[in-house]
């Protein structure tokens, strides 16, 4: 039986995409059609473009670290693409809930917050865990 390799670009990519892509982009068009509620929204969609990117790669590493870990772990035990994405799919927005609530205090606001895991399932859906 041939064994097939991880692609360890997979969790580069779903990362990136997710963070850096398809979540900004998702975020702020949310925010240029609801009202600005506090200093880091604006109407202009370019600003909130670059405050998304800056601070979703900075707030996400320690995530992104359990989920590379997670990707190595499974990849290793598991050779189902379907439930690797899966699980990893789940460990991201666990994950990414727990940053919003560490970040915001003691709520979060789910309107706000949703483009994030829309972009995490698409991005794991457009790339391969194996080559």
């Amino acid at each position: 039986m041939e064994s097939r390799s991880a692609n360890n670009w997979f969790p580069i990519m779903v990362w990136l995409l997710t963070v850096a892509v398809i979540g900004p982009i998702l975020l702020t068009i949310l925010m240029y059609f609801s009202q600005p509620v506090s200093i880091f929204q604006s109407k202009d969609p370019i600003i909130n473009l670059r405050l998304t990117i800056i601070f979703g790669l900075l707030f996400s590493l320690p995530v992104f670290g359990i989920y590379l870990l997670i990707f190595k772990i499974l990849t290793n035990k598991y050779k189902s693409p379907i439930f690797i994405k899966v699980c990893l799919t789940a460990v991201c927005v666990i994950g990414m809930y727990i940053t919003f609530y560490i970040m915001s205090g003691t709520s979060i606001d789910f309107y706000n917050t949703l483009p994030y895991p829309i972009s995490t399932i698409i991005s794991s859906l457009i790339f391969k865990v194996y080559k």
